[in-house]
C-alpha cells in the first residue's frame, strides 16, 4: 500500500492533467458557441422540427419516445435537444453547441479517469485522453449539433463501462441492473453501443485479466442480457432506417459495400496518423474503387490482426486495442449502407480509442525499458506535444463548421470533382441569398453529373428568382424527365408554369405532385390556388 503522500501527489497530478485537458478542449471548441445551425440535418433535428422547437414538455417528451428523426430512433438524444431549447428559451444554436462541448469535455475527463482505474497507469491514460480531446477527426462529432448522438452516447458508453468495472469488483444484481440501465440509455442515444458487450469482453481480457480466473463461456454468459439488448436495438434500428435511410443498400451491392468497408478501415488509420484533407463528406466510390487500394487495405488489416494475435500474451493491450477498433467500427463501416457517403470522420469517435490505447501502452512500455523511471517525464512531455500538435489543426477544422458555406467550401476543396458537395455548397449559398454564386456551383455540378434531377431543380429555382422563366422551365422539365416520380420536381415545374400563365399544364403538374405526396398540404394548396384562377 502506498504512502499517503504518494496518494496526494497522484491526486494533484490527476487534477493538473484534467485542468490541461479541459483547457485544451475549450481552446479548440469554444469558438463553436458562436456558430450557426448547419442546414444539413440541423434543420431536421431542430430548426424545422416543431417538437424540438417547443422545448421539453410532457407532450414533446411523449413524442420523443416514439418519434423518428432523419430515419433514426434515438429518443434520449432528442430529449437532450429539447432540454437545450428550454434552457435557452428558444432554438439558440449557441446553447446546443455549448452542450456538445460540455459532453465532449466530460467524455475526455471520464476516459482519462476510467483508464487510470482500469490499468493503474497514469501517463499512458493521459496520452490516450489527450489524443481523444483534440484530435481533428473528432471535430465533426462535437462541432456538428446534429451529432449530439455521438457525444451523448459516448458518455453513456463510458458510464456503462465504469459501472461494469464496479460490478466485476463486487458482483451483485443491483450493480448489474445499473450496468444494463445505463447501457439501454446509451442505446437510446445512439445504437452505436450495440458492440459494447463485446468490448466489455475485451476489457475482461485486458486489463481486468478475468480470462485467467474464469472460463470464457461464463464471461460470455454474463454478457448475454446485454447482447440480447444489442440485438433488440439492432432490429429496431434496421426497421426504422429501412423506411427511409437505407437508400444506399439499393445503390451499392453487398460486394461493393464490403470493399468500401475494407478500404475505409485502413483509411481511418491513416487519418488518425495524419489528419489532413478532412471534410464533412467523402463520396462513396462504388465500382470506381481502385483495386490496389482494396488489396493494400486488406493486406494491412490482416497483417495488423496477425500482429495483434501474436502479441496477445506478451502485450495484451495490443490485441485488446486493435480488436476494439475493428469491432466498434462494425455498426458504421457501411456494411449496412445509410446515405451516400463512403466514410465519415464522426465514425471514429469511439473506435479510435482502441488504437490509441494500443499505441500509448506500446510506447509507454518501450520507454520504460529504455529509460526506467525517467519514462514518466518523457510521457508527460509527449502529452503536451500531442495536445499542441493536434489542437492547431483541430482548431482550424472546427472553424469550417462556422456556417454551411464555410463547411461545404471546405468539402469542395477536398473533393472538387464530386457533384454532391458542389450541390450542397450551392444550397448553402442560396440560404445566404448569394444566388449568382449558387448558380455557378450548380452549373459546375451539372458539368460533372448531367443526370441529377435535384441539381436541375435547384438551378431552376434560382433562375426563377432572377425572373429567367424560359430557362427555368427548360431545366425544370429536365428534372421531371430524369425523375418523373419526384413530387418536388413536379411542384417546381408547376410553379414555373403558373408564373408564365400556363395554367392547364401547371394544374396537371400539381395534380401529379398530390398523387405522389398526398399528405403534403402545401401541394394541395398550390392546386386549389391555380384551379381558382381558371
Amino acid at each position: 500500500m502506498g504512502k499517503p503522500a504518494d496518494g496526494l501527489i497522484a491526486a494533484i497530478c490527476a487534477i493538473a492533467v484534467c485542468v490541461v485537458l479541459a483547457a485544451a478542449v475549450l481552446a479548440v471548441y469554444w469558438q463553436a458557441v458562436d456558430f450557426a445551425f448547419i442546414e444539413e440535418d440541423d434543420s431536421v433535428y431542430i430548426t424545422r422540427n416543431p417538437y424540438v422547437q417547443q422545448g421539453l414538455t410532457p407532450e414533446t417528451a411523449r413524442w420523443a419516445l416514439v418519434g423518428v428523426v432523419a430515419s433514426n430512433w434515438h429518443p434520449l438524444t432528442v430529449l437532450s435537444l429539447m432540454a437545450d431549447t428550454t434552457l435557452a428559451g428558444g432554438p439558440n444554436s449557441g446553447m446546443y453547441h455549448l452542450t456538445n462541448i460540455a459532453l465532449h469535455l466530460a467524455n475526455t475527463l471520464i476516459l482519462f479517469l476510467l483508464l487510470i482505474r482500469l490499468t493503474r497507469r497514469f501517463w499512458p491514460s493521459a496520452l490516450v485522453a489527450a489524443v481523444f480531446a483534440v484530435h481533428p477527426l473528432h471535430v465533426e462529432s462535437v462541432a456538428w449539433i446534429s451529432e449530439r448522438k455521438d457525444v451523448l452516447s459516448m458518455l453513456l458508453w463510458l458510464l456503462t463501462t465504469w459501472t461494469y468495472v464496479r460490478y466485476t469488483e463486487k458482483r451483485t444484481i443491483a450493480r448489474y441492473v445499473l450496468v444494463a440501465v445505463l447501457f439501454v440509455l446509451g442505446l437510446t442515444a445512439k445504437p452505436m453501443l450495440v458492440t459494447l458487450p463485446v468490448i466489455l469482453l475485451l476489457i475482461d481480457y485486458w486489463p481486468l485479466g478475468r480470462f485467467r480466473a474464469e472460463s470464457v463461456e461464463n464471461l460470455i454468459r454474463e454478457k448475454a442480457p446485454l447482447l440480447a439488448l444489442s440485438l433488440l436495438s439492432g432490429w429496431i434500428t434496421y426497421n426504422v432506417q429501412r423506411a427511409g435511410g437505407l437508400t444506399g443498400m439499393a445503390r451499392f451491392s453487398l460486394p461493393i459495400r464490403v470493399d468500401n468497408a475494407i478500404v475505409s478501415t485502413a483509411k481511418y488509420l491513416w487519418k488518425m496518423i495524419w489528419p489532413s484533407h478532412l471534410a464533412c463528406f467523402y463520396p462513396h466510390l462504388g465500382t470506381s474503387l481502385p483495386l490496389w487500394e482494396l488489396v493494400g487495405s486488406a493486406a494491412l488489416i490482416v497483417a495488423l490482426s496477425v500482429v495483434a494475435i501474436r502479441c496477445a500474451r506478451s502485450r495484451p493491450y495490443v490485441a485488446m486495442g486493435w480488436f476494439w477498433y475493428l469491432i466498434a467500427l462494425i455498426p458504421v463501416i457501411g456494411l449496412v449502407q445509410v446515405g451516400s457517403q463512403g466514410m465519415a470522420d464522426r465514425y471514429t469517435y469511439v473506435p479510435m480509442i482502441g488504437v490509441t490505447i494500443a499505441v500509448a501502452w506500446l510506447l509507454a512500455d518501450a520507454l520504460k525499458r529504455r529509460l526506467g523511471s525517467r519514462s514518466d517525464a518523457v510521457l508527460g512531455a509527449l502529452c503536451l506535444v500531442v495536445i499542441v500538435g493536434l489542437a492547431v489543426p483541430a482548431y482550424r477544422q472546427v472553424g469550417y463548421w462556422r456556417s454551411g458555406v464555410t463547411l461545404w467550401t471546405r468539402a469542395v476543396q477536398v473533393n472538387p470533382r464530386d457533384p454532391g458537395v458542389r450541390y450542397n455548397l450551392g444550397c448553402a449559398l442560396d440560404d445566404e441569398e448569394r444566388t449568382d454564386d449558387a448558380i455557378a456551383q450548380f452549373n459546375t455540378a451539372l458539368r460533372i453529373n448531367p443526370a441529377d434531377s435535384d441539381i436541375y431543380n435547384r438551378l431552376a429555382l434560382d433562375l426563377v428568382r432572377q425572373e429567367r422563366y424560359p430557362e427555368a422551365e427548360r431545366l425544370a422539365r429536365k428534372a421531371v424527365r430524369l425523375w418523373p416520380d419526384s413530387a418536388e420536381a413536379n411542384v417546381n415545374l408547376g410553379l414555373i408554369l403558373e408564373q408564365q400563365a400556363k395554367l392547364d399544364e401547371a394544374i396537371a403538374r400539381f395534380r401529379r405532385a398530390v398523387e405522389l405526396a398526398p399528405r403534403e398540404e402545401a401541394f394541395r394548396e398550390h392546386l386549389a390556388r391555380v384551379l381558382s384562377q381558371r
